[in-house]
C-alpha cells in the first residue's frame, strides 16, 4: 500500500529538483563585478568587471565565439577592454582569447576553470578564470623566468628553479 505514496513523493521531489548547472564554456557566461586586489600584500584593490557572453547571431550555450569584456575602475580612469573568445575544440577546452589587433592568447577550458599564459616583454602571466556557484573566480599570477633562483644543486637531473618575486592578483567576481 505504501507504495504508491512513496512513487508519487519520489515524482514531486524529481518535478522540484534544481535546473541543472551549466558546464563547459556556458558555466563562464554572465555578467560579473567585484574587487581585483593587487599589490605584494593584495592590499590595493580595483573595481573589477567582467562580461561573457555569445557573440550576435550565436546559438546561446552553444556558441564558438562570446564577447569576452574586462572593464577596471570606474568613471574616468575606467579602462574597458573588449575581446572575443573562441572555441577551437569544445571536446578538448581548446580556445583563443582575440583581442581584435592580431593578438590571439591560446588558452584551455579544463574543468570549469579558462586557463592562458602568455609572456610579456619578460613577464610570463598565468591568468585563470574558474567557474564556481556565486560567479567567477579571478586570479593572475606573474614571474620573469630568468629571475628565478636555481635548487638543489649537485642532485641528478635538470636544475630547479623556484621564483621569488612573484606577482600577485586576485577577485572574486560575483554574478549580477
Amino acid at each position: 500500500m505504501r507504495r504508491p505514496a512513496a512513487l508519487v513523493l519520489l515524482a514531486g521531489l524529481v518535478g522540484c529538483a534544481a535546473p541543472p548547472t551549466p558546464s563547459g564554456f556556458a558555466a563562464l557566461v554572465g555578467e560579473f563585478a567585484g574587487d581585483l586586489r593587487m599589490g605584494p600584500d593584495l592590499g590595493r584593490a580595483v573595481p573589477m568587471q567582467l562580461l561573457i557572453a555569445p557573440c550576435e547571431g550565436q546559438p546561446g550555450v552553444d556558441a564558438d565565439r562570446y564577447r569576452f569584456r574586462l572593464c577596471y575602475g570606474e568613471g574616468h580612469d575606467r579602462d574597458e577592454r573588449d575581446y572575443v573568445l573562441v572555441v577551437d575544440d569544445r571536446a578538448s577546452g581548446r580556445c583563443h582569447v582575440d583581442e581584435g589587433d592580431g593578438i590571439e592568447l591560446l588558452g584551455r577550458l579544463i574543468e570549469g576553470e579558462l586557463v592562458t599564459v602568455f609572456r610579456v616583454g619578460d613577464n610570463v602571466l598565468d591568468a585563470r578564470y574558474r567557474a564556481v556557484a556565486r560567479g567567477i573566480e579571478f586570479s593572475l599570477v606573474s614571474y620573469d623566468p630568468a629571475a628565478g633562483e636555481v635548487t638543489g644543486a649537485g642532485l641528478e637531473g635538470p636544475p630547479l628553479r623556484t621564483f621569488g618575486r612573484v606577482a600577485h592578483q586576485r577577485a572574486s567576481l560575483r554574478r549580477r
